[in-house]
């Protein structure tokens, strides 16, 4: 069973999912809130392609990303309301060991409500047998506070690392 199918069950099962906040798979519908997180200068700062995306690249990407199978993208909402957004990159990495990369995006109108360890831990949850990684800038203190706080531990190659399974 594929990762997709997998969550899909999982995130039905979930008992978090009847609460305040949830994760669910990304749709078209998400394409004008996750442009605007996107678009924020604060975000692109901490990005490894800082430029911001037009609106007609970032609807190309979006449309990509949500039918490529190594490749998913969950939004963050809470009462129905998008809060961020998390990314699994299926990767083979440096180190051999086969495992999903972690790419974190959150509404700035959300930041330092603990929308990102929400996130992360929720993932956790939903896979826990699946290696995560994220590639962390140095100057990103924020989101390496987060990672570490979250279980993550430094790995100078990749970024934060937390092993599965």
């Amino acid at each position: 069973m594929d990762l997709r199918t997998r969550l899909v069950q999982r995130l039905a099962e979930d008992p978090a999912s009847a609460g305040s906040r949830r994760l669910r798979f990304a749709t078209e519908s998400d394409l004008a809130a996750t442009f605007a997180w996107q678009s924020d200068p604060e975000t692109r700062r901490h990005m490894r392609n800082p430029a911001v995306p037009t609106r007609s690249e970032h609807a190309a990407w979006l449309a990509k990303i949500l039918v490529d199978p190594d490749r998913l993208l969950l939004i963050a909402e809470e009462h129905g309301i998008p809060l961020g957004s998390i990314r699994l990159d299926h990767r083979l990495p440096a180190n051999g060991r086969e495992g999903y990369e972690i790419s974190i995006v959150v509404a700035p109108e959300h930041r330092r409500r603990h929308v990102g360890s929400f996130m992360l831990k929720s993932t956790r949850v939903l896979a826990p047998e699946l290696v995560f990684y994220a590639h962390v800038e140095p100057e990103n203190e924020a989101s390496r506070r987060l990672f570490a706080v979250c279980g993550y531990r430094w790995d100078g190659a990749l970024g934060y690392l937390v092993s599965g399974g």
